[in-house]
Protein backbone atom coordinates (compact mmCIF):
# COMPACT_ATOMS: atom_id res chain seq x y z
CA UNK A 1 0.00 0.00 0.00
CA UNK A 2 1.34 3.38 -1.43
CA UNK A 3 1.96 5.46 2.12
CA UNK A 4 -0.36 8.46 2.96
CA UNK A 5 1.54 9.96 5.58
CA UNK A 6 5.16 11.71 4.57
CA UNK A 7 7.27 12.65 7.46
CA UNK A 8 10.08 15.26 7.61
CA UNK A 9 12.80 14.92 10.39
CA UNK A 10 16.13 16.83 10.65
CA UNK A 11 17.55 19.68 12.80
CA UNK A 12 16.81 23.07 13.49
CA UNK A 13 17.32 24.63 9.53
CA UNK A 14 17.16 21.79 8.01
CA UNK A 15 14.14 23.08 5.82
CA UNK A 16 11.58 20.63 7.33
CA UNK A 17 9.10 23.79 7.14
CA UNK A 18 9.58 25.19 4.04
CA UNK A 19 10.28 21.96 2.39
CA UNK A 20 7.91 20.38 3.52
CA UNK A 21 5.41 23.08 2.75
CA UNK A 22 6.44 23.10 -0.96
CA UNK A 23 6.10 19.53 -1.07
CA UNK A 24 2.13 18.97 0.44
CA UNK A 25 1.29 21.99 -2.31
CA UNK A 26 2.83 19.50 -5.12
CA UNK A 27 0.83 16.48 -3.49
CA UNK A 28 -2.89 18.36 -2.74
CA UNK A 29 -2.16 17.33 0.99
CA UNK A 30 -2.64 19.03 3.76
CA UNK A 31 0.52 20.24 6.03
CA UNK A 32 0.98 20.04 10.01
CA UNK A 33 3.47 21.93 11.19
CA UNK A 34 5.83 21.27 14.16
CA UNK A 35 3.86 21.09 17.30
CA UNK A 36 7.02 21.26 19.17
CA UNK A 37 7.76 24.55 17.64
CA UNK A 38 4.42 26.44 18.43
CA UNK A 39 4.98 24.95 21.98
CA UNK A 40 8.74 25.96 22.26
CA UNK A 41 7.55 29.37 21.24
CA UNK A 42 5.09 29.94 24.10
CA UNK A 43 7.28 28.84 26.62
CA UNK A 44 9.95 31.12 25.26
CA UNK A 45 7.28 33.88 25.72
CA UNK A 46 6.66 33.35 29.31
CA UNK A 47 10.57 32.45 29.79
CA UNK A 48 12.98 33.98 27.79
CA UNK A 49 15.23 31.23 30.20
CA UNK A 50 13.10 28.08 28.60
CA UNK A 51 15.66 26.96 25.66
CA UNK A 52 16.18 23.61 23.74
CA UNK A 53 19.39 22.73 25.87
CA UNK A 54 17.41 22.90 29.48
CA UNK A 55 15.17 19.40 30.91
CA UNK A 56 11.92 20.23 30.45
CA UNK A 57 10.37 16.55 31.77
CA UNK A 58 7.12 18.68 31.52
CA UNK A 59 7.14 20.56 28.66
CA UNK A 60 8.51 17.13 26.62
CA UNK A 61 5.42 15.18 27.84
CA UNK A 62 2.68 18.13 26.94
CA UNK A 63 4.44 18.32 22.94
CA UNK A 64 4.08 14.04 22.66
CA UNK A 65 0.90 14.72 24.36
CA UNK A 66 -0.61 17.22 21.98
CA UNK A 67 1.03 15.61 18.46
CA UNK A 68 -0.88 12.07 20.40
CA UNK A 69 -4.03 13.97 20.69
CA UNK A 70 -3.76 15.75 16.82
CA UNK A 71 -3.14 11.73 15.82
CA UNK A 72 -6.63 11.56 16.83
CA UNK A 73 -8.12 14.41 13.94
CA UNK A 74 -5.62 14.39 11.73
CA UNK A 75 -6.48 13.99 7.75
CA UNK A 76 -4.86 12.00 5.55
CA UNK A 77 -3.24 12.08 3.56
CA UNK A 78 -0.95 14.31 4.83
CA UNK A 79 2.56 15.80 5.52
CA UNK A 80 3.95 16.48 9.08
CA UNK A 81 7.00 17.47 10.44
CA UNK A 82 8.81 16.44 12.98
CA UNK A 83 5.84 13.87 14.39
CA UNK A 84 6.66 11.18 16.91
CA UNK A 85 10.28 10.17 16.21
CA UNK A 86 11.59 14.11 16.57
CA UNK A 87 9.71 14.73 19.44
CA UNK A 88 10.90 11.66 21.19
CA UNK A 89 14.30 12.45 20.20
CA UNK A 90 14.02 15.80 21.38
CA UNK A 91 13.03 14.44 24.86
CA UNK A 92 15.45 11.57 24.96
CA UNK A 93 18.15 14.28 24.03
CA UNK A 94 17.38 16.09 26.82
CA UNK A 95 17.43 13.25 29.71
CA UNK A 96 13.56 13.46 30.19
CA UNK A 97 11.17 10.76 31.78
CA UNK A 98 9.08 11.66 29.44
CA UNK A 99 10.01 9.52 26.08
CA UNK A 100 10.27 6.18 28.41
CA UNK A 101 6.92 6.59 30.27
CA UNK A 102 5.13 7.76 27.04
CA UNK A 103 7.03 5.56 23.84
CA UNK A 104 4.44 2.59 24.45
CA UNK A 105 1.82 4.88 23.54
CA UNK A 106 3.62 6.55 21.08
CA UNK A 107 4.66 3.04 19.45
CA UNK A 108 0.74 1.91 19.43
CA UNK A 109 -0.86 5.54 17.71
CA UNK A 110 2.35 4.85 14.99
CA UNK A 111 1.18 1.03 14.39
CA UNK A 112 -2.21 2.32 13.84
CA UNK A 113 -1.55 4.99 11.94
CA UNK A 114 -2.04 5.35 8.10
CA UNK A 115 1.33 4.02 6.03
CA UNK A 116 3.66 6.45 6.52
CA UNK A 117 6.84 7.09 4.92
CA UNK A 118 9.73 9.10 6.52
CA UNK A 119 12.47 11.61 4.71
CA UNK A 120 15.22 13.05 6.93
CA UNK A 121 16.88 16.49 6.65
CA UNK A 122 20.23 16.92 6.91
CA UNK A 123 22.42 19.50 6.80
CA UNK A 124 26.72 20.13 8.06
CA UNK A 125 27.21 21.86 11.78
CA UNK A 126 28.05 25.14 9.89
CA UNK A 127 24.93 25.90 8.12
CA UNK A 128 22.85 24.69 10.89
CA UNK A 129 25.10 27.43 12.81
CA UNK A 130 24.46 30.08 10.52
CA UNK A 131 20.78 29.12 10.44
CA UNK A 132 20.03 28.86 14.09
CA UNK A 133 17.29 31.12 15.55
CA UNK A 134 17.33 29.05 18.48
CA UNK A 135 18.38 30.90 22.00
CA UNK A 136 21.02 29.39 24.07
CA UNK A 137 23.89 30.09 26.33
CA UNK A 138 26.18 28.48 23.70
CA UNK A 139 25.29 28.58 19.87
CA UNK A 140 27.93 25.49 19.14
CA UNK A 141 26.36 23.76 21.84
CA UNK A 142 22.99 24.25 20.71
CA UNK A 143 23.86 23.07 17.00
CA UNK A 144 25.54 20.10 18.19
CA UNK A 145 22.13 19.40 20.22
CA UNK A 146 19.76 20.25 16.75
CA UNK A 147 22.29 17.68 15.08
CA UNK A 148 21.82 14.96 17.26
CA UNK A 149 18.54 15.13 17.60
CA UNK A 150 17.99 15.35 13.90
CA UNK A 151 20.39 12.28 13.78
CA UNK A 152 18.55 10.30 16.14
CA UNK A 153 14.99 10.56 14.84
CA UNK A 154 15.90 8.96 11.93
CA UNK A 155 16.85 6.10 14.11
CA UNK A 156 13.85 5.98 15.97
CA UNK A 157 11.25 6.16 13.04
CA UNK A 158 13.21 2.79 11.90
CA UNK A 159 12.87 1.55 16.11
CA UNK A 160 9.36 2.31 15.64
CA UNK A 161 8.61 0.27 12.11
CA UNK A 162 8.53 3.22 10.05
CA UNK A 163 10.13 3.03 6.83
CA UNK A 164 12.77 5.76 6.29
CA UNK A 165 14.52 7.25 2.94
CA UNK A 166 18.12 8.13 2.84
CA UNK A 167 18.82 11.91 3.86
CA UNK A 168 18.44 14.61 1.68
CA UNK A 169 21.17 16.97 2.51
CA UNK A 170 19.51 20.62 2.36
CA UNK A 171 22.69 22.77 2.24
CA UNK A 172 22.92 25.26 -0.54
CA UNK A 173 19.86 23.39 -2.12
CA UNK A 174 16.99 25.39 -3.53
CA UNK A 175 14.30 24.37 -1.71
CA UNK A 176 11.52 23.66 -5.08
CA UNK A 177 14.11 21.36 -6.61
CA UNK A 178 14.50 19.53 -2.88
CA UNK A 179 10.58 19.18 -3.06
CA UNK A 180 10.69 17.85 -6.40
CA UNK A 181 13.34 15.67 -5.37
CA UNK A 182 10.80 14.45 -2.31
CA UNK A 183 7.93 14.19 -4.26
CA UNK A 184 9.62 12.23 -6.75
CA UNK A 185 11.09 9.31 -4.41
CA UNK A 186 7.31 9.00 -3.07
CA UNK A 187 6.66 6.86 -6.22
CA UNK A 188 4.97 6.92 -9.29
CA UNK A 189 1.89 5.64 -6.65
CA UNK A 190 1.15 8.58 -5.06
CA UNK A 191 -1.78 11.33 -6.12
CA UNK A 192 0.21 13.99 -8.06
CA UNK A 193 0.59 15.75 -11.12
CA UNK A 194 4.06 14.51 -12.48
CA UNK A 195 4.12 17.23 -14.99
CA UNK A 196 4.75 20.12 -12.21
CA UNK A 197 8.14 17.94 -11.79
CA UNK A 198 10.90 19.56 -14.41
CA UNK A 199 12.98 16.79 -16.45
CA UNK A 200 16.16 18.32 -14.62
CA UNK A 201 14.98 17.29 -11.33
CA UNK A 202 15.23 13.92 -12.06
CA UNK A 203 18.93 14.49 -11.67
CA UNK A 204 18.33 16.24 -8.56
CA UNK A 205 19.96 13.42 -6.23
CA UNK A 206 23.10 13.83 -7.26
CA UNK A 207 23.19 17.61 -5.99
CA UNK A 208 20.47 17.45 -3.15
CA UNK A 209 21.64 13.63 -1.18
CA UNK A 210 24.59 11.98 -0.29
CA UNK A 211 23.23 8.52 -0.49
Amino acid sequence: MPPSQLVFVGPHGAGKTTIGRRVAALLGWPFDEEIGRRLRDEALAANPGAHALRAQGSFDERVILAELARDRTAASPRVVETWHPGNLSCAVARGSAAAARLRAAVAAAVAEAPPTLVQPLAISARTALRRLSEPGPDPRQTVRFFLRVGHDAALTARALGLPVLPPLWTDGTDADRAAHLVVERLGVALRYDRSLVPRRSREAGRVCSRE
